[in-house]
């Protein structure tokens, strides 16, 4: 559904203009009644005059409007946030409405790019209306259409994944119970160690210990195949986090996998870790060690059962004085691969630039 007629750049123009207006850029006068009180309290709240907060709420109404014939051009994403923000006690009916609106173009749609971009608008409005509405939201999630055609029904979309897993991380910490039956559904036979790792979190902080380890223990089960996974040093970190913090007496068995990891994970290439000026290469292995490492700070003992896994790492961060320096807060670390830095060094024939260029994943260790 598009607005016919109307060339792309005056739809633009036309909801940016509304847009705007709603931010009370370009109010119009109208007359407010004095019995309204919502207006005035809320006006009051927001430091406006009632007259600029009933035309931005006007404004606002008709860029809702246009919306959901304008998704194809624009990102709807701000329009959420402004009926929370301007018109607090419609939002919810509004924005119900508009999704609804863009859940059946979703399920319409034949376009994998166009359905992605549809979904993409509604993530943002259900994120607005969980605010106001979260059982409205739950339902949303859980019904939401995947896209069409034997392409699109093999290749499930991430945002789908992302949306249910916000979900899920929602609801563990107001209902656990709903957030564990929503993580089976949703994990079917892919396990999140991340969404598993919060609800764990939110159980043990609730009181509930028991059953918090039990879903940690079923969690260590699935471990091993996280083991050639590019995100299993932050995976098996989080494992090991939790084991020092909650559950002391598995962080043997957690440690022990981290043995059965190849030296080189397939397709990588050795990585290097930036010190300030200091450069140091470590191997696949040893940068997750060093990775799993920053999450035992405060226990040394631990860091010693670690470091036994990866023998030659101590003598490699010898120059930035040894693992202790390695965890240092004073040091910022960057890992970048090979290939990244000798493409920085070609550019200006110094290899300055390596070390001043951003790197792709930034921790303060």
């Amino acid at each position: 559904m598009r607005v016919k007629g109307c060339p792309r750049g005056t739809v633009v123009l036309l909801t940016g203009f509304f847009l705007a207006s709603a931010l009370g850029q370009q109010p119009r006068l109208q007359v407010v009644e004095s019995g309204d009180r919502e207006l005035r309290r809320t006006a009051y709240r927001m430091r406006l005059c009632p007259e600029e907060l009933k035309n931005a709420r006007q404004a606002l109404q008709e860029a809702h409007k246009l919306a959901a014939s304008v998704v194809w051009e624009i990102w709807l994403g701000e329009i959420g946030q402004l009926w929370i923000v301007l018109d607090r006690e419609r939002a919810g009916t509004e924005l119900r409405g508009l999704i609804e609106e863009l859940r059946d173009l979703a399920e319409q749609s034949q376009d994998p790019n166009e359905y992605q971009h549809v979904t993409n608008s509604a993530h943002s409005l259900l994120s607005a209306l969980r605010e106001v509405d979260a059982a409205a939201v739950e339902e949303y999630v859980a019904a939401w259409p995947g896209p069409s055609g034997p392409e699109g029904a093999a290749n499930r979309p991430q945002i789908l994944e992302q949306m249910q897993k916000e979900q899920v991380n929602w609801l563990a910490q107001r209902d656990p119970d709903r957030a564990l039956e929503r993580l089976r559904a949703m994990e079917g036979e892919n396990p999140d160690v991340f969404t598993r790792s919060n609800l764990v979190n939110q159980m043990y902080h609730a009181g509930r210990e028991e059953e918090a380890g039990a879903l940690f223990n079923e969690t260590l089960k699935i471990t091993p195949t996280l083991l050639n996974d590019r995100t299993a040093g932050s995976a098996i970190g989080q494992l090991v986090q939790q084991a020092a913090l909650f559950f002391p007496d598995r962080l043997p068995e957690v440690l022990g996998y981290l043995a059965a990891v190849p030296e080189e994970l397939p397709g990588d290439q050795p990585r290097d870790f930036l010190f300030g000026e200091n450069r140091v290469s470590l191997s696949q292995k040893e940068g997750l060690i060093l990775d799993v490492a920053r999450y035992l700070t405060g226990r040394p003992d631990a860091i010693a059962q670690l470091v036994q896994l990866a023998p030659g790492i101590r003598e490699k961060l010898q120059p930035i004085g040894g693992l202790d320096g390695a965890l240092s807060p004073s040091y910022h670390a960057s890992r970048r691969t090979s290939a990244h830095r000798i493409a920085a060094e070609t550019a200006d024939g110094t290899g300055d630039s390596a070390r001043q260029a951003r790197p792709e994943e930034l921790w303060e260790l």
